[in-house]
């Protein structure tokens, strides 16, 4: 299994144990993302929704792709799982 790195808003930490970084494994962004689930299930609902599709509002890259749509993307050592966030709201 690949081992890779998944970063996460600070606001998320909260739902990761109070990390912004993890290390998780898998062969896929998927598999990876499922190691995150098993460890600190309250992420899921951040980043998923009911149906497992990635949140609208939420961007996943891996390194400097954006794969929000490819979950299936291939994984290699040193690569980076980031996850970004949507800001809404303040005053106009």
């Amino acid at each position: 299994m690949t081992s890779i790195e998944l970063r996460l808003p600070s606001m998320l930490a909260s739902a990761a144990g109070g990390s912004t970084r993890i290390r998780v494994t898998g062969e896929t962004a998927r598999q990876a993302l499922d190691d995150a689930f098993a460890r600190h299930p309250l992420l899921r609902t951040h980043l998923l929704d009911e149906e497992g599709h990635v949140r609208e509002h939420v961007h996943l890259y891996l390194n400097e792709d954006d794969i929000r749509e490819r979950l299936a993307a291939e994984l290699h050592e040193g690569d980076q799982l980031v996850v970004l966030q949507q800001m809404s709201g303040g005053r106009s």
